[in-house]
């Protein structure tokens, strides 16, 4: 299907990665890391 690959592209959009890692011998697992935001200060 598309869900990975729209999943991953909306993490790249916000600076992020993904990876998959083996989970024997009950599947996988998929890992997505993004970037913390700073807060936010109005000028």
């Amino acid at each position: 299907g598309l869900g990975l690959t729209i999943s991953q592209q909306l993490v790249e959009v916000h600076g992020g990665t993904i990876h998959v890692e083996s989970v024997v011998p009950t599947g996988a697992r998929f890992v997505f890391e993004l970037p913390v935001a700073s807060p936010y200060n109005p000028a």
